[in-house]
């Protein structure tokens, strides 16, 4: 459902703040401030009122004009009544309150159609987000001509307080170093309630459509020692076992890794390589009679004894390397269809 902006007279009391838009019952220069003469010309547009460019016939507003106070609050309220309100009911898609309504009246006044359609903020407003995540998109439009500006980061802030049903006007002293947030929580904001925080309301049931029962107490006291929501199965809408094991077992009690299969293949796998490869160098060093250790060794016994002897080494260290690589990726397969 749309909003119609149709409580102008709020929107047009908080653009003549001073803050905000203010009044000036004389012409100026909107990128300068300063009144405008006759024969004087603007670096940006020439502006009177609460912010008016254009007066009511559509002719743009001239140097050297002025006008009364209540002009300028008819001519404001013309506006927003034939542009302003137009433009805000093809953007919002969804229902606001007045005081959110004003607010973002008040942004849109400020950037124009063209510009806030593109905008973030209009489709966190449109997606109806959380109040905090609109508030701190807010709060980035607060640059003109590239550099931050302390008037435009206190309008913001006023159009968040606005929007959040608060006293604005506490906005327009507040330095950089105010959160809006803070702000707002000093001013009274309560934050909005997470599913997390509903898990704890007494009378929350899991299952509404039926009498509470015990099944709907144990599965309430499970999400609220887990402190989040666990889904219902939806052929018994009671807690589902993995549910209930993730609880009793919010940690998985991991093996280390010198117990595992895994580990105790790789174990085998060295001990294998170590035992080969000794056996081969032995053996060869028997064979050419290189290395001393051996050759006296040899001399003690028949040289063809202690042949087989590293023989049988190498043999056995062979099967015991195969032995764990096997158990090592015996391991690794179950590892693996547990994760999976």
């Amino acid at each position: 459902m749309k909003t119609m902006l149709t409580q102008l007279a709020p929107l047009a009391s908080f653009l003549i703040t001073e803050g905000i838009e203010g009044f000036r019952t004389e012409s100026y220069d909107d990128a300068t401030g300063k009144t405008l003469g006759d024969d004087d010309e603007a670096l940006g547009v020439v502006t009177i009122g609460a912010g008016t460019t254009r007066w009511e016939d559509g002719t743009l507003i001239a140097p050297g004009s002025s006008i009364t106070y209540q002009e300028g609050q008819d001519l404001l309220l013309g506006y927003l009544r034939t542009e302003l309100a137009p433009a805000f009911a093809r953007l919002i898609k969804v229902k606001l309150n007045e005081t959110q309504a004003a607010a973002f009246g008040s942004f849109l006044y400020n950037f124009g159609e063209t510009k806030a359609k593109g905008y973030t903020l209009t489709k966190l407003i449109n997606k109806r987000s959380e109040d905090e995540v609109i508030a701190r998109q807010w709060m980035k439009y607060v640059y003109s001509g590239g550099k931050k500006v302390l008037g435009l980061y206190r309008r913001r802030m006023a159009e968040v307080l606005l929007w959040l049903g608060l006293d604005w006007r506490a906005a327009l002293n507040v330095d950089w170093d105010d959160d809006v947030m803070d702000v707002a929580m000093r001013l009274g904001y309560e934050p909005e309630s997470s599913v997390e925080d509903d898990l704890f309301d007494d009378d929350y049931d899991p299952t509404p459509e039926t009498p509470l029962t015990t099944a709907d107490l144990n599965h309430r006291s499970l999400e609220r020692i887990s402190g989040k929501k666990i889904p219902l199965t939806r052929a018994s809408k009671r807690v589902p076992i993995e549910a209930v094991d993730y609880i009793e077992n919010p940690e998985p009690q991991v093996k280390r890794i010198e117990d595992s299969k895994r580990g105790k293949g790789y174990a085998k796998t060295q001990t294998g390589t170590e035992i080969g490869v000794a056996g081969v160098a032995g053996t060869a060093a028997v064979a050419v009679g290189a290395v001393e250790p051996v050759v006296s060794f040899v001399d003690r016994y028949p040289k063809e004894t202690i042949l087989w002897v590293f023989v049988t080494l190498t043999v056995l260290g062979l099967i015991y390397y195969m032995y764990g690589k096997w158990q090592r990726e015996r391991g690794e397969d179950e590892a693996t269809d547990l994760l999976g």
